[in-house]
């Protein structure tokens, strides 16, 4: 009886372990640890493993993965606004402002102007496969040339009006997204896909591809994927998507303004939402990147950024410090500290044996109930 008694409790005392050491592990990065701004509007990672972060106000970030550095229009930036930021092919960075585009080599700021009457509003950087850089207004497509920005010029009256994203693949073809459909340019010769199409909305908000699978963000109207059978739409179907990104696993993950970030698994067709009752600071995700340690982070509009671990089981054994691995009881204390009694001897054994569990050194969110 009191073997059967004693594995009772080991199988609580396991289960309960299991819980106080299993968490959500969002990290959260603001305006207090340093982040000039917290409406993050666009991030990479560049090749030498750095963060770069644009935000809406606050010039642009760069995060060492301990502190931040600032960079303003005093340090040489055209706009404290930040919008979009690209890592071209040699390695220079390309920020784009709401005054147009600046050029970083790792030591001085140089300004790329862009001549528009409409907005100076810089909302995409790409590189085509000739090593040509491309940057989107939201009423014109320029490329540089000559260290100058030219207008991309189309008989396709559709074209430049609202532009909210631009898309480069592999094989070179240049997407565009606005609110009159979705725009293929290849050789300057131009093809709009519209609801006409089979689109679900002519709101193009992001746009990316894997392997040959098109995948497009609409604004209201959720994602639409293109492949031998046509489009059709995945997920919410009255998702506003703001953007999209595939990671290592060729999952998708989707930035919506109000639910999140989604995970969407496109060969099992199943998603997983990670919102602010999972960890996340705000619910309203601006866009998503996966860094070379695998780690996802989050951008997102009032809440600065998030750094997203995995959810995973933490294991405590003899080569974390305890002194038996057979645990008889478990009390959780008022500092956030587990409290775990060992051994075979009863209660008195057990007062004689209690280790405690070191505080992680890293803020984590807490998941809300």
């Amino acid at each position: 009886m009191r073997t059967i008694k004693h594995i009772l409790i080991l199988l609580f005392t396991l289960h309960e372990v299991n819980n106080y050491s299993q968490h959500f592990s969002f990290q959260h990065y603001s305006v207090e640890e340093g982040l000039p701004q917290s409406q993050v509007c666009a991030m990479i990672q560049d090749s030498r493993g750095l963060l770069w972060l644009g935000t809406k106000g606050g010039g642009l970030s760069k995060f060492n993965g301990r502190e931040f550095t600032t960079y303003t229009k005093e340090e040489g930036l055209s706009g404290d606004q930040v919008y979009s930021l690209f890592e071209d092919n040699k390695h220079n960075i390309w920020i784009g402002t709401d005054n147009g585009v600046t050029h970083y080599n790792g030591i001085t700021f140089t300004e790329y102007p862009i001549s528009n009457e409409y907005s100076t509003l810089v909302s995409s950087i790409a590189q085509d496969n000739n090593g040509t850089l491309w940057a989107t207004t939201p009423n014109a497509i320029y490329y540089l040339k000559n260290q100058q920005w030219e207008l991309f010029v189309s008989n396709n009256t559709e074209l430049n009006d609202n532009i909210n994203c631009l898309f480069i693949d592999n094989d070179g073809v240049i997407w565009v997204g606005n609110d009159n459909g979705l725009f293929k340019i290849i050789d300057n010769h131009v093809t709009r896909y519209t609801t006409a199409s089979g689109l679900s909305s002519n709101k193009i908000s992001a746009i990316c591809k894997v392997d040959e699978i098109l995948l497009v963000g609409t604004s209201g109207r959720g994602v639409n994927i293109n492949d031998q059978n046509g489009w059709k739409v995945i997920g919410n179907p009255s998702e506003i998507v703001k953007h999209l990104f595939i990671d290592d696993n060729k999952d998708l993950w989707i930035s919506t303004q109000a639910n999140g970030a989604i995970k969407y698994n496109l060969k099992k067709n199943s998603s997983t939402t990670y919102n602010q009752k999972k960890g996340l600071s705000v619910n309203n995700v601006n866009l998503i990147l996966q860094d070379n340690w695998k780690n996802m982070w989050f951008g997102t509009s009032g809440g600065g950024i998030n750094k997203y671990h995995g959810q995973q089981f933490q294991h405590y054994t003899k080569k974390e410090g305890y002194l038996d691995e057979i645990f008889y009881s478990v009390l959780g204390g008022s500092d956030n500290t587990v409290w775990t009694g060992t051994g075979h001897l009863g209660f008195a054994e057990m007062q004689q044996r209690l280790c405690c569990l070191p505080q992680s050194k890293h803020r984590l969110s807490q998941p809300q109930m």
